[in-house]
């Protein structure tokens, strides 16, 4: 669950930190770029709101993996944009699927090990957060002055999402407690 986490947030963060200059290379005014973060905000909002309420619905490993699923299709999306109207289409679906990031990975793990253990699970899994960003955000700077173009990180991006995917529908609830014996029933009646 860390390692994917840091994956999704080298995704989040390398697209976001970069999302206005990439849509200034490809013509978008800056005011335009700006709006799209709004815009991204916005779908962010909205997307909190359904991922959660899908947890509800699903195992949120499962969930868990679609929201990795669509950032990085969204990703790689971002090659798509021609003009304002695509640039705020992608940027709210980008969104929406952060709302997922925002709202899943803490209910997950605390499905997992359970609700007593949340401070020793989120100081453990914050450190893969934060590395994470910080790869994804000098990844996509590096990419961009070796090549004057943003256009490989997001196929990359794309790749980092989809194993990210991968690792969240192989990953299973522990069988041994962590410190709370619920974790397992609660586990349990997820799966």
């Amino acid at each position: 669950l860390s390692f994917a986490g840091g994956l999704m947030f080298f995704v989040h963060a390398g697209t976001n930190v970069h999302q206005a200059a990439y849509l200034y290379d490809q013509g978008i005014s800056a005011t335009s770029a700006a709006g799209a973060i709004v815009v991204l905000a916005i779908g962010t909002a909205f997307g909190s709101l359904f991922w959660g309420n899908l947890l509800d619905r699903l195992p949120g490993r499962i969930v868990y993996a679609l929201v990795a699923t669509m950032i990085g299709g969204v990703a790689l999306g971002y090659l798509l944009v021609t003009n304002v109207g695509s640039a705020f289409v992608v940027a709210g679906l980008f969104g929406f699927g952060l709302g997922g990031l925002i709202v899943v990975p803490p209910v997950v793990a605390a499905d997992y090990f359970g609700r007593p253990s949340m401070g020793a699970i989120r100081g453990f899994t914050e450190p893969f957060v934060g590395i994470g960003q910080a790869a994804g955000a000098i990844g996509a700077g590096i990419i961009f002055d070796t090549t004057d173009s943003y256009t490989a990180a997001f196929p990359i991006f794309t790749v980092v999402a989809a194993i990210a995917a991968g690792l969240l529908l192989i990953t299973r609830v522990p069988k041994k407690p962590l410190g709370s014996g619920e974790a397992i029933a609660v586990g349990a009646a997820l799966e």
